[in-house]
C-alpha cells in the first residue's frame, strides 16, 4: 500500500477514565452535555478536536447503575467514539 506523503500519520490515543456523576446522565441519553468534571471534558474534547489523534474513550463504573448493564458503543459528537463498561464485580469476572 503506497502511503501520501502529504497526510500526517494519525496517533492513536486511549483515554481511560472513570465514569463520573456528572456524565452519567448526559451518555445515558446519548448526549455530550457534561456537568463537572471540566478537566477531564476539555481534554476528550481537545483530543477528539485534534486532526492527527484517533481518539477511543471507554469509560468504566465503579458502581452498579441500571442505565448502564450492558456494554454501550457509541459516537457522539464532538467526542466521537466512546465505549461505556458496565459496573462488575471480580467475582463475576472469576464466574465460569
Amino acid at each position: 500500500m503506497t502511503k501520501i506523503l502529504d497526510e500526517p500519520e494519525r496517533v492513536r490515543v486511549l483515554c481511560l477514565s472513570r465514569l463520573f456523576s456528572g456524565l452519567k446522565s448526559a451518555l445515558a441519553a446519548d448526549k455530550w452535555e457534561p456537568a463537572g468534571v471540566p478537566a477531564i471534558c476539555r481534554l476528550i474534547e481537545g483530543l477528539a478536536a485534534d486532526r492527527e489523534v484517533d481518539l477511543q474513550t471507554v469509560f468504566c463504573l465503579k458502581e452498579p447503575d441500571t442505565r448502564f448493564t450492558q456494554v454501550s458503543r457509541r459516537t457522539l459528537a464532538p467526542i466521537g467514539e466512546r465505549i461505556v463498561l458496565p459496573y462488575q464485580t471480580w467475582f463475576g469476572l472469576c464466574r465460569r
